[in-house]
């Protein structure tokens, strides 16, 4: 069990080696709790030995973790927490939403506490919060978390504090609103005025490969975000060489799905001429409709916005359409407000550029103010903003509630 610990948390290549002769050993002697472990980890690499990943076997090395758990006679609150922390965020993760993983996770931190696993209790917390960022909760109480557990957290433990850092960065230039960073930037940069490229410079120097990874893939989200689609397809492809990436956690989740996005919007954007791009965006489209097979609820917005980009790449309008629309409708159903928005601002940005008329140019104002809406309740008020100013938008208090603008759209849909 330390053995199997101590080689994840350090990235440890002789990993898959570790956990296999852990899984040889318990079949010829007898499981014990301890190897639960090693048992989790084989569920995580069994997911992606294949040329597809196979959540199928997956899940099922994860159901023997957890019944080696459930069934020994002897009790370890250590090997059960580790083994519910590597399940949840690489396998469970892809079954079950953010937001049920976030509380799960919320759950173990408080039991690590209690019998002083303080390392193992705040990798448990800095994932909770991880996966409510990127679940859509609201991203000014996310930014609380930060700004209540940072500097705690650097005390204890350095590499936790820097995830920290890099995702408190990243929902700065969200929300558009600073945090005092200074002390634990001082701490782990040497430098109280540290930055998101702080940390990717600070990665590739010691050749961190636990960061660069998704530091590559919150830049090519940024720039994604502010329209800048050369910038975010060179982060993309940086982000393909990172082994990090590849595994089934939720970076993967969202590195395929808005790297199949800004593929699109660049192959577009560059006058349809790179036939390589358009491929890579496919395949990310096909990863996404096999993921949607194993959750519809997880993954059919995300699977349906990409198909909507696609058809609008190679000018299929009928089906761009329906799929933005679906899309929408999708993430309103399992409550994905961030996607939401998301879904608004490029149904709008389809409408605008397919202007045949009066109807499609009100349609896509429409769009964009819902998307500043769902933004806006999202947390995410610079993403706004910058969507107002660069629209022109001007909208009055009764626009920013989200149920006020569905029921106008819906009267205005009915009177045309």
């Amino acid at each position: 069990d330390a053995v199997t610990t101590s080689a994840y948390i350090t990235h440890s290549p002789f990993l898959p080696l570790i956990a296999c002769e852990v899984i040889k050993f318990s079949f010829q002697n007898g499981c014990c709790i301890e190897a639960a472990p090693s048992f989790a980890m084989f569920a995580r690499f069994k997911t992606f030995m294949g040329d597809e990943y196979d959540f199928t076997a997956g899940k099922h090395w994860a159901d023997l973790a957890r019944t080696i758990i459930n069934c020994s006679p002897k009790k370890d609150p250590s090997s059960e927490i580790r083994t519910n922390l590597v399940l949840l965020i690489t396998i469970d993760n892809f079954f079950e939403t953010p937001r049920v993983v976030a509380s799960k996770l919320a759950n173990l931190y408080h039991v690590a506490g209690k019998i002083g696993q303080v390392d193992t209790a705040l990798m448990c917390m800095i994932h909770a919060w991880r996966f409510r960022l990127f679940g859509g909760h609201n991203l000014h109480l996310v930014q609380k978390a930060y700004v209540d557990n940072l500097e705690l957290t650097c005390k204890h433990n350095k590499f936790c504090a820097q995830v920290w850092l890099l995702d408190a960065f990243l929902v700065v230039e969200l929300t558009g609103k600073t945090i005092d960073c200074s002390s634990a930037c001082s701490s782990i940069f040497g430098s109280p005025d540290a930055s998101l490229d702080d940390i990717g410079s600070l990665s590739e120097s010691v050749k961190d490969k636990r960061f660069i990874g998704t530091f590559h893939l919150y830049k090519m989200l940024l720039c994604y975000w502010n329209g800048n689609f050369v910038e975010a397809g060179k982060q993309l492809q940086l982000s393909y060489t990172c082994p990090e990436l590849k595994m089934p956690r939720f970076s993967l989740i969202y590195h395929t799905f808005f790297g199949g996005l800004v593929l699109f919007a660049l192959h577009r954007e560059m006058g349809g001429i790179n036939d390589q791009i358009l491929k890579q965006g496919r395949d990310a489209m096909k990863e996404m409709e096999s993921w949607a097979n194993v959750s519809m609820a997880l993954f059919d917005n995300k699977w349906l916005l990409l198909r909507a980009e696609y058809a609008a790449t190679i000018g299929n309008h009928g089906t761009a359409q329906i799929m933005y629309l679906a899309s929408i409708n999708a993430a309103k159903d399992h409550g994905y407000t961030h996607e939401l928005a998301l879904a608004y601002e490029l149904w709008g940005n389809y409408c605008l550029a397919n202007d045949n008329g009066h109807s499609n140019c009100a349609t896509a104002s429409e769009s964009f103010r819902h998307a500043c809406v769902y933004y806006e309740q999202w947390g995410a008020t610079a993403l706004a903003e910058k969507l107002m100013r660069k629209h022109n938008l001007r909208m009055h208090p009764g626009e920013r509630n989200a149920e006020l603008l569905e029921g106008r759209s819906k009267q205005a849909r009915r009177r045309d």
